[in-house]
């Protein structure tokens, strides 16, 4: 009439498997780093120092210098606007680029 279904230990091995894939999913993404978005003032000051040797400073300009995400990166030009050590030279919805106040 029909046909049995498989053996159960055939359909445990492939549970285990399974199961052990998972594991090895789950360590893959603890091994990857993740970068704080919170901004210390020291790098703050230190970034502040080190800006008035650059022409343009744009977020992808920090973020690649300093190892900071874009968020981070970004934060940290408007903080320096803020205060007022940068002038916002022009920006769009997606770039704002700065210059130096005492590059002027």
């Amino acid at each position: 009439m029909g046909r049995a279904g498989k053996p159960i230990s055939a359909i445990e091995k492939r549970q285990k498997r399974g199961m052990e894939e998972g594991k090895k999913r789950r360590e893959r993404k603890a091994e990857t780093t993740v970068r704080e978005p919170i901004i210390a003032y020291s790098l703050v000051n230190k970034i502040r120092t080190e800006i008035r040797n650059i022409d343009i400073i744009t977020p992808f300009i920090i973020a690649q210098k300093y190892n900071l995400s874009m968020s981070a990166a970004k934060a940290v030009l408007r903080i320096l606007y803020e205060r007022g050590d940068l002038e916002l030279y022009d920006h769009s919805r997606r770039l704002s680029i700065y210059i130096s106040r005492s590059r002027k």
